[in-house]
């Protein structure tokens, strides 16, 4: 009985090596159908568990193959995090998600909203923590809003007494625009807590969830400059990639705020360096009630709100490919990109509704460098996808990203 209960244990593990081997060849086989020079790629499990695939080098210079654990700009990815640090104060009390925020924030709240007849005009609604989770408090980037691009040629022609540069589109909760909310966010943390963004997020995040080596740009030692990856450009013409040192320019949006906080360092909504080994942790919690380990990171009741679909009426947009520059639209169908306007909001991800492979609710969303992750909720396990290649939304860097989504649903449906 003993020596058939050995054979089959054998013929187990020896199934479920030639399956995982399998399924890297299989990983493999995707990465060199692209001009990728360099990825990482990993399956976050509920259990702790991550399964990470890797190929190329870590610096181009180097005989040596990019892991887990080397270093890369997460750019907008930042964003879920700092949101989960706003959530947090909700759980502590310190806040809460629809109280009017004038009094924490009235540079904020004060600035006017530039209306279709480009008349600034006084906003009839209040902000909340809702609306700068959201991205509908009316905030936009530079280039986010077509009235965002028109403002820049006719500013001087108002009288503009605010300290904040830009007006907001629309009332608050009326409507989606990517933007600076999560920088609005970055700040009020601040404000409510007495502490840097860094300092908070490193006591209430990284630390008990033992992310070592995730930390703001401005507080980099040389040690972790060394672990930076090389990045690379596509050049949109040849369609090739240009080799590039690693990313060494400080994301900030100090023009912005500098008039509201002199020493504003540290941004929501982009100023982190990650691992996919941290990032992984830090998924955890979405997946696991909002523990990590033996760490409560959020409130189940908190993480249950924070992973629901918040917009009421409208749905996430985007403007048109001349108001988007900086991203690459070429060599695509109009549904193969990230950008996806069919699809709800969390407080902190994308909340998938169209997808054909995603159960509806899977939380998603990127980085400018075209670093990714989503989180299936139903299935219990994550993604997360790096690389540094500028343009965001890359063609063959997306395609890469929903390839291998493709192999672990088809790696489920095997073995159900």
């Amino acid at each position: 009985m003993k020596k058939l209960a050995l054979t089959l244990l054998v013929l187990f593990i020896s199934c479920q090596s030639n399956d995982k081997n399998e399924f890297d060849n299989k990983v493999i086989t995707e990465i060199k159908k692209t001009d990728i020079p360099a990825v990482v790629m990993g399956k976050i499990h509920k259990s702790g568990q991550m399964d990470f695939y890797s190929f190329g080098p870590s610096r181009w210079e180097r005989n040596d193959t990019i892991n887990e654990k080397d270093l890369f700009w997460i750019a907008s990815m930042t964003k879920v995090i700092t949101s989960v640090a706003g959530m947090q104060l909700v759980d502590k009390g310190i806040i809460s998600l629809d109280e009017p925020l004038d009094k924490y924030l009235p540079e904020m709240t004060e600035i006017p909203i530039l209306n279709d007849d480009f008349e600034l005009v006084k906003a009839k609604q209040k902000i909340t923590l809702r609306h700068l989770l959201t991205h509908s408090s009316g905030f936009g980037n530079k280039n986010s809003h077509p009235k965002m691009v028109e403002w820049e040629k006719i500013k001087d022609n108002y009288d503009w007494k605010y300290l904040y540069p830009f007006p907001r589109m629309f009332e608050s909760g009326t409507s989606y625009l990517y933007g600076i909310s999560t920088s609005w966010l970055g700040i009020l943390i601040e404000r409510l807590t007495k502490m840097s963004l860094a300092d908070y997020m490193k006591e209430n995040l990284f630390t008990p969830m033992e992310m070592n080596n995730t930390f703001f740009e401005y507080d980099m030692t040389d040690k972790q400059t060394e672990m930076l990856v090389s990045s690379s450009q596509r050049n949109l013409k040849t369609r090739k990639l240009e080799k590039k040192e690693p990313r060494n320019d400080l994301f900030n949006d100090w023009d912005y705020f500098k008039n509201i906080v002199p020493d504003y360092k540290y941004s929501g909504q982009g100023s982190i360096n990650s691992t996919p080994e941290d990032f992984g942790k830090f998924m955890q919690i979405f997946l696991n009630k909002g523990m990590y380990k033996n760490h409560l990171i959020l409130s189940e009741k908190s993480l249950e709100e924070f992973i629901s679909p918040q917009l009421n009426g409208y749905k996430i947009e985007f403007w048109d490919d001349e108001v988007k520059g900086g991203f690459d639209f070429s060599g695509r169908g109009d549904l193969n990109h990230f950008f996806d306007e069919y699809d709800n909001h969390s407080l902190g991800m994308a909340y998938e509704e169209q997808s054909k492979s995603r159960p509806l609710g899977t939380g998603y969303w990127a980085g400018a460098w075209n670093t990714y992750f989503m989180v299936d909720f139903q299935n219990e396990f994550g993604i997360v996808y790096m690389t540094q290649i500028r343009r965001f939304n890359d063609v063959y860097s997306y395609n890469l990203f929903t390839s291998f989504e493709r192999l672990i649903y088809e790696d489920i449906k095997n073995a159900n």
